[in-house]
């Protein structure tokens, strides 16, 4: 892909105004996705280029925020970016349904119906015992029945 069709592309989507995401394609960061190009020769991420341009310079810390929570698909829509914390880009992915949790997490050993099922043995087994029972670590089911993991489950 020549370098001008990139840039073209750069500009028009910088002057994007539609609520829908746009969605970059070109090249993404092999890392996370993340869309990337070649800016006066240097590699930038494009979310964060955008949201220069169009939210002025970042507070320290902060990050390109995606409000539809599509920033691993590649959206650059302007008036999806806006500046914040690490935490609040990954609220706007939990609000929007695009944060991969629970068993939508890639890793995940248990189902929504375990964990739900470990919270009902609370007090009638060890720790060590329901673990066994589930084959994850003693250590996940203390995080499960004190909340820290799972915590959105009722």
């Amino acid at each position: 892909m020549r370098d001008g069709t990139v840039l073209k592309w750069l500009r028009d989507a910088i002057n994007y105004k539609g609520d829908d995401c746009l969605i970059w394609p070109f090249a993404r960061n092999s890392v996370n996705g993340y869309p990337v190009a070649y800016v006066d020769g240097k590699l930038v991420l494009v979310s964060r280029y955008i949201c220069r341009i169009v939210n002025g310079d970042p507070p320290p810390l902060n990050v390109a925020r995606h409000k539809c929570g599509n920033g691993k698909l590649g959206c650059i829509a302007p008036n999806h970016l806006h500046w914040g914390t690490k935490k609040e880009d990954v609220q706007d992915a939990i609000d929007a349904g695009t944060f991969p949790r629970g068993e939508s997490n890639g890793v995940a050993k248990l189902t929504e119906e375990d964990v739900l099922k470990i919270r009902s043995l609370k007090g009638q087994h060890t720790h060590l015992v329901i673990a066994e029972m589930f084959g994850v670590s003693r250590r996940q089911i203390g995080r499960i029945l004190s909340r820290k993991d799972w915590a959105w489950l009722p």
